[in-house]
């Protein structure tokens, strides 16, 4: 079968090898883009169960760096995790595009091609009016065609938007964040979280000596930081726990980027002849740390589906595993905000535990 994959991250990448291992004709388009930082780094140690189950190199101390635990200011409790007790060993914290990029060259080398450069985008896909299959028209109008399209595009939901399938949406919350270069001095390896009234921090030291700080907030708000950087650096240093462990000065005047963070799956993530996978199928709030780990098995689960002698029923049975494994997250979530509403009594808060879903 001629498989399309729409997206080269890790979702679109092991589907894409897991495929091809299967003797598809596997074509990956999407933008290989090297250039800057990808946020979402944390993995959990349990990754590398899966990595091993799917046959794929498992993360190593050198190119990644191992995440010794959390200290955590959420609601008015403090708490310190060491990971060194997780019997799934330590959390890692990736080098995102050295990660992808070695997927990339795995997927490479059992044939999967790759269309990417001057693709960007996919601007139209729709049943070929030639044969039984998807035709897809690409940036400056290149065509392709295929029997199969996997969606592994992230929270853009490629084919969600050109089918126009609604999704359940959770609370607004954005992700705004900043880099900057650490500058010596003392470097913890754990995962720094703080709330504050109108959302929570995260920060971290990276492996490429550089430093990463998030505010997870409402769209509104976080749109408002964009307009104001001085606000976002003046919240930031007013934090208790990530002033304490952070040269905070080092953020001024850097580049703020915003990207959308709320919990949300697809009505329907799968259809005559196309699946969605990792973000584009269902996605997590970032203090889960589950959205690689959920992009890579998620990618395993399609991929078996789609090789079943009994596919249809195959993809019916993922979306419902989809929906279960929804369900476990969003009541875990929930608690850590109902935390929050109790601590904090404010509106922002008590939106998080109780949403008024949308469909959009």
């Amino acid at each position: 079968m001629n498989i399309v994959v729409i997206g080269s991250g890790p979702a679109g990448l092991v589907s894409a090898i897991q495929l091809a291992r299967a003797g598809h004709q596997v074509t990956v388009i999407d933008s290989l883009d090297t250039k800057g930082h990808k946020i979402g780094e944390c993995i959990s140690g349990s990754v590398n169960s899966l990595l091993h189950q799917l046959h794929l190199p498992e993360i190593e101390e050198g190119c990644h760096q191992p995440v010794g635990g959390s200290i955590s200011r959420w609601a008015g409790s403090h708490q310190f995790d060491d990971y060194v007790l997780d019997p799934q060993g330590a959390s890692w914290r990736l080098r995102r595009k050295l990660f992808e990029q070695q997927l990339a060259t795995f997927a490479k080398d059992l044939g999967v091609g790759f269309k990417t450069g001057i693709v960007k985008k996919v601007k139209k896909v729709e049943p070929s009016t030639v044969t039984d299959c998807w035709q897809l028209i690409l940036h400056h109008q290149q065509d392709m065609q295929c029997d199969f399209i996997v969606d592994g595009s992230g929270r853009n939901g490629v084919m969600a938007r050109q089918l126009h399938i609604f999704h359940d949406k959770g609370p607004s919350l954005v992700a705004t964040w900043g880099i900057a270069e650490h500058r010596g001095g003392t470097v913890t390896d754990r995962t720094l979280i703080e709330t504050v009234e109108d959302g929570w921090w995260y920060g971290a030291y990276l492996p490429d000596n550089k430093m990463v700080v998030v505010f997870h907030t409402t769209h509104q708000l976080s749109a408002n930081l964009k307009r104001c950087p001085q606000l976002w650096q003046q919240s930031l240093e007013q934090t208790e726990l990530l002033s304490s462990k952070m040269d905070l000065s080092a953020f001024a005047g850097t580049n703020l980027t915003s990207v959308q963070a709320r919990s949300c799956i697809a009505k329907q993530c799968s259809g005559d002849n196309w699946a969605a996978c990792g973000d584009a199928a269902l996605s997590f709030d970032p203090l889960s740390s589950q959205g690689i780990f959920n992009a890579l098995a998620t990618a395993d689960m399609l991929a078996k589906a789609i090789n079943a002698s009994d596919r249809t029923a195959a993809l019916n049975d993922y979306q419902t595993k989809l929906r279960q494994i929804y369900g476990i997250y969003l009541n875990r979530r929930d608690g850590y905000y109902q935390l929050g509403a109790e601590y904090y009594q404010n509106e922002f808060w008590q939106q998080q535990v109780s949403p008024e879903y949308s469909n959009t």
